[in-house]
């Protein structure tokens, strides 16, 4: 269960949801790579277009790390 909530956060095109999600499961940090990426394009740029949720705070162009606030 929980790692099917953990998609939903990648998976999703809502940054509000993605966010209830990620603080409900009480999760400071997402990684974002390649593998997540590929898997869940539209999903990742709901987190990049939402700082206000998601801020990144590490990035060097193989890997994202973003703080859920």
């Amino acid at each position: 269960e929980a790692s099917e909530q953990v998609r939903s956060i990648f998976d999703t095109r809502n940054a509000d949801d993605a966010h209830r999600t990620a603080r409900r499961m009480r999760i400071d940090y997402l990684w974002v790579d390649q593998v997540e990426r590929q898997a869940y394009r539209e999903g990742i740029a709901t987190l990049a277009s939402a700082p206000g949720y998601f801020d990144p705070v590490f990035d060097n162009g193989e890997v994202t790390v973003y703080y859920v606030k």
